[in-house]
C-alpha cells in the first residue's frame, strides 16, 4: 500500500529508517522504504548502507548528484505501491502513530501534508541558531491555519501523495539547486484541481544548517523564484513576491538594492549571531530579488 521515499544527502538516516520500519511493520500493510543517495560523502554512505539489510528497504547510491526534483521523480517511478510518503532525510519522527495517521488519511487524488516541527529548546550551537529560530517562527504552523490556504503552506519535507498523481504531475526538473520545487508543484496541483489537505502529523527538522549555509541556499531559492516569475507563473500569494511587486519601480528598487549593499555585511553578521532579526532576513531576501544582477 505504501512506499516511503527518502532522498539521502550527507545525513545519517539509520535512526529515521529504523523508526519508520518499526511503525510500518506494526501497521501490517504492504510497504517499502526507498532510499536514493544523491552523491553523499563516503563517510555517510558507509553509515547508511547498513539499512539495506532491513526487510522491505531498497537502498541505492546514484552515480552523480541529480538534484532535488529529479531524485523525487525517480523514486516515484520505481515505487511499487499506490501511495508515496515523501520525507526529508534530516527528519525525526516524534509520534508513535505517525505512519498510522497517514494511512488513515490516505485518499485517492488528494495530497496530504503533515507539517514540520522543531525542537522545543534552542540549540546550543550558535551557528545553527538562526535556522532553528526561523523554523520555529515561520515554519511551525498548525493544520487549522494551513488548511485556510492549503497550496500556500504545502512543503515537500513530509507529504503523502497518490503515486498516479505524482506521475501525472511530477516535480519540475528545470529548477536546479535549492528552493521552490515544492512551490511549483503546489501551483501545478492547484491548476489540475488536486486537493491538498493538511493534518497534524509533523516531522521534526533536526538537520539544521548553519546560518551561512542557509543564506547561501536562500540566494539559490531566490534565483529559482525569479525563474518562475519570468515564466509568468502566478506567485503573488507569496509574501516576498507581493513586496517585490510593490517596490520593483524607481526610486524604490534603487534605494533598497543600493542601501542594502552598504549594510549587507552588518545584516549577515546579525543573522549569523545569537540574536538574529527575521526582519533583516526578510530585507535580505527582498533586496536580492529586486537586484536583477544578483
Amino acid at each position: 500500500m505504501l512506499s516511503v521515499t527518502i532522498p539521502v544527502y550527507n545525513f545519517d538516516i539509520t535512526p529515521l529508517v529504523q523508526c519508520l520500519h518499526e511503525q510500518l511493520t506494526r501497521a501490517q500493510v504492504p510497504f517499502e522504504i526507498i532510499l536514493l543517495d544523491d552523491g553523499s560523502k563516503p563517510s555517510f554512505k558507509e553509515i547508511n548502507r547498513k539499512v539495506q539489510f532491513l526487510p522491505g528497504v531498497v537502498y541505492e547510491e546514484l552515480a552523480k548528484n541529480v538534484g532535488r526534483s529529479r531524485i523525487r521523480n525517480l523514486m516515484a517511478q520505481r515505487a511499487q505501491h499506490p501511495y508515496l510518503l515523501f520525507l526529508d532525510c534530516d527528519s525525526e519522527i516524534e509520534r508513535p502513530d505517525f505512519i498510522r495517521k497517514y494511512l488513515d488519511a490516505a485518499t485517492p487524488n488528494t495530497v496530504i501534508y503533515g507539517g514540520r516541527s522543531y525542537a522545543r529548546n534552542p540549540p546550543a550551537d550558535d551557528t545553527v541558531f538562526f535556522r532553528w529560530k526561523y523554523g520555529v517562527v515561520r515554519e511551525t504552523v498548525g493544520a487549522a491555519v494551513r488548511n485556510k490556504e492549503p497550496y500556500l503552506y504545502f512543503l515537500s519535507n513530509n507529504f503523502l501523495i497518490p503515486r498516479d498523481v505524482l506521475l501525472r504531475i511530477p516535480f519540475n526538473e528545470k529548477l536546479s539547486g535549492y528552493g521552490h520545487e515544492d512551490t511549483l508543484l503546489s501551483y501545478e496541483m492547484s491548476r489540475a484541481g488536486i486537493p491538498v489537505r493538511h493534518i497534524e502529523n509533523p516531522a521534526m527538522h533536526v538537520g539544521l544548517e548553519s546560518a551561512e549555509e542557509y543564506l547561501r541556499k536562500t540566494e539559490q531559492s531566490i534565483a529559482n523564484l525569479r525563474l518562475l516569475m519570468g515564466q509568468n507563473i502566478p506567485m503573488d500569494h507569496i509574501k516576498l513576491v507581493r513586496y517585490y511587486l510593490k517596490f520593483n519601480r524607481p526610486p524604490f528598487r534603487w534605494v533598497i538594492t543600493t542601501g542594502f549593499k552598504l549594510i549587507e555585511p552588518l545584516v549577515r553578521k546579525n543573522i549569523t549571531g545569537r540574536n538574529p532579526s527575521l526582519f533583516l532576513f526578510d530585507g535580505f531576501k527582498l533586496a536580492k530579488l529586486l537586484d536583477q544582477k544578483s
